[in-house]
């Protein structure tokens, strides 16, 4: 039924958008301490990957939850074997999560985080694909929701978990979003390297 399809790609999509405020609220405090003169430190692989391993292993735990429990609360389907599907959702995570550094490189205040996502998710929410159907979608939309980690990890759930896909229907998925996490992970180490420039140079004229 229609509750087996929505309920689990929705809880996928709140994981998605909760770490994409998490990350862009680490990314606004960056700013505001930039501004007092901290932060300024060039050494941005570390605390690069230190801050993608914490929000993944933070997110190990919730998504634990709501494909867990949750689903067998509202007596829904758990069909895929519990490592593979962590296995799926590993470039998942590791996409959104370069994604989140990213947007919050951008943002200059914290509050500025919830508000933006919280008013793009019922958008993107329709746009994914799998409560208004992908064929339905114009091309443009389907090609710009093609670049966010939500679509392909939602669409090789589904399937996976919830239709008992075995693993040759998924995989393209799975390439797609290892895809997304390696562009991701490099457009997020040059912007950052770029703050940490900009920021150095700025302390030493000063």
């Amino acid at each position: 039924g229609y509750q087996q399809y929505v309920v689990p790609a929705v809880f996928l999509f709140i994981l998605h958008q909760t770490l994409l405020i998490g990350l862009g609220l680490r990314g606004a405090s960056d700013h505001q301490l930039r501004q007092v003169g901290l932060g300024c430190s060039r050494k941005v692989w570390p605390r690069q990957l230190a801050r993608t391993l914490l929000f993944m292993v933070i997110y190990l735990g919730f998504t634990l939850f709501y494909l867990g429990p949750c689903l067998a609360w509202y007596g829904l389907n758990r069909l895929a074997d519990p490592l593979q599907l962590l296995g799926f959702l590993l470039p998942f995570f590791l996409a959104a999560s370069q994604l989140g550094l990213i947007f919050g490189s951008y943002l200059t205040r914290r509050e500025m985080a919830t508000p933006i996502i919280i008013l793009s998710s019922l958008p993107l929410l329709f746009a994914t694909g799998f409560i208004w159907p992908q064929e339905m979608l114009p091309w443009p939309i389907k090609g710009v929701m093609s670049l966010l980690p939500a679509t392909p990890g939602i669409l090789g759930c589904l399937r996976l978990n919830g239709m008992g896909a075995d693993w040759s229907a998924v995989v393209g998925f799975w390439g797609q979003m290892w895809l997304q996490a390696l562009g991701y992970g490099l457009l997020a180490w040059w912007r950052l390297r770029r703050l940490a420039q900009s920021t150095a140079l700025t302390q030493t004229s000063a």
